[in-house]
């Protein structure tokens, strides 16, 4: 049996405090496509014209770099829609070599949908050190 590194249920994470110490509007989540961060405007405007892309859409690129607007409509489909899959989350373990700085490993569109949509919390798969999580993101 496959022994997966991440939690075996998905748990709530507080969107507000998440944000707190890794933002998608802050930081350039998307480093092989954008420049600078989207902003929460891009989005909302996107959703107001109707600019959206599902998920799945062959317009959507996987391997390789997506323009700032593809982001913007994937996100502000999210928005309108929602959807059902838990993000995934490392923030390591205390006193490695390597602790990372950015937590969303998958899901960082879903993310930025959730803090448009003014998203309590989300749900997450969590690797690390739960007591670290407790630290960095509900202190």
């Amino acid at each position: 049996m496959f022994d997966s590194p991440y939690s075996a249920r998905p748990l709530p994470v507080r969107v507000k405090d998440l944000q707190r110490v890794n933002d998608p509007f802050d930081t350039v989540v998307w480093w092989k496509d954008l420049d600078e961060p989207l902003t929460t405007e891009e989005i909302e405007t996107a959703v107001e014209r109707g600019d959206l892309q599902p998920p799945d859409s062959d317009r959507y690129c996987v391997d390789q770099p997506c323009s700032r607007q593809k982001h913007i409509e994937r996100i502000a489909w999210l928005v309108v829609n929602g959807w059902n899959q838990p993000l995934n989350m490392d923030v390591g373990v205390v006193g490695m070599a390597l602790e990372p700085t950015w937590f969303v490993t998958d899901g960082n569109h879903r993310f930025a949908a959730a803090i448009v949509r003014g998203d309590d919390f989300v749900y997450a798969y969590i690797q690390g050190d739960m007591g670290r999580l407790q630290e960095l993101v509900y202190s």
